[in-house]
């Protein structure tokens, strides 16, 4: 399957074994690869956190921006969400919705590394598992890390993650696709 984007700046394709390609298309007529598979590679396990076989809510949270820009990390987390809204079974919480809650409940982003504050956002929320994370910048390097937490325990059920490789800000988009599959499987 290949798409351009809808100002046609992008060109977007799907190989045979899956794996995601971005091209930037240009007047004089080049292009340059994003999402290459050997710039963008997960940093561990790539087993899908949840598989669900039943509808699940899930809430993903924002990124904590680490040298970078913090619209550079809410429009990664965005992206994220986008990618897995088309996951089968997975019912996502609105975004706007979470702020309100953060807002009336007088929670700040930081506060939610305390596993109970995210389950008392969770619940409010009516999710079953949230994704929290960061989006963080050495050199050329980005690297996506998210974590899933049961909001009925507190419990983390697991860490995934990616890196770019010698990466610019317009790569992002192909890193944050990289990680559906390690949440919630492919093409589900």
């Amino acid at each position: 399957m290949t798409e351009f984007s809808p100002y046609g700046g992008w060109l977007g394709t799907v190989a045979i074994d899956g794996v995601l390609q971005i091209g930037e298309v240009r007047s004089e007529g080049t292009s340059r690869c994003l999402g290459d598979p050997d710039r963008i590679r997960p940093t561990g396990d790539t087993t899908p956190l949840i598989n669900p076989d039943h509808p699940i809510t899930l809430a993903v949270m924002g990124l904590a921006p680490l040298q970078v820009p913090p619209d550079v990390s809410e429009a990664v987390a965005e992206i994220l969400r986008n990618q897995i809204s088309g996951a089968k079974n997975v019912v996502l919480v609105e975004r706007q919705r979470l702020e309100d809650l953060k807002r009336e409940l007088g929670i700040q982003y930081s506060d939610l590394a305390d596993p109970a504050t995210a389950v008392r956002l969770g619940r409010a929320a009516g999710a079953r598992k949230m994704i929290f994370g960061s989006l963080s910048r050495l050199g050329t390097t980005y690297t996506i890390t998210v974590r899933m937490v049961d909001v009925e325990t507190g419990t983390i059920d697991g860490f995934r993650g990616v890196e770019c490789l010698e990466c610019r800000e317009e790569d992002l988009p192909a890193a944050a696709a990289a990680l559906k599959e390690p949440l919630v499987g492919f093409g589900r």
